[in-house]
């Protein structure tokens, strides 16, 4: 792995009201010559993933990921994306959630 060249992960803060959930949309953009196969992985059980767990981004395309996140207390999680065939993360978000 070549992690002397990663991209610093790209952070979020939102708050959010006890026992709701919130929704909110990324888009992870391919600016490359090839399509990627990616996987998702996150690190909090209170993030749920909508509609799939893996994606195909096509040559120079953008895919939208829905996150769904429910929170009873302050937390935070990592969602990174993963190339299949290399095992490279390709891009890492860090969540900070903050409930009221």
């Amino acid at each position: 792995m070549m992690d002397d060249f990663l991209k610093p992960p790209k952070e979020y803060k939102f708050t959010i009201l006890s026992n709701s959930i919130a929704k909110k949309k990324f888009v992870y953009r391919n600016k490359d010559k090839f399509p990627k196969y990616l996987r998702l992985d996150i690190s909090n059980p209170n993030v749920i993933i909508m509609d799939y767990d893996q994606i195909e981004v096509p040559i120079e395309g953008a895919v939208v990921v829905r996150l769904r996140f429910h929170a009873r207390e302050n937390t935070s999680a990592s969602l990174k994306f993963i190339r299949y065939d290399t095992d490279e993360v390709e891009e890492e978000l860090i969540f900070h959630v903050s409930v009221r």
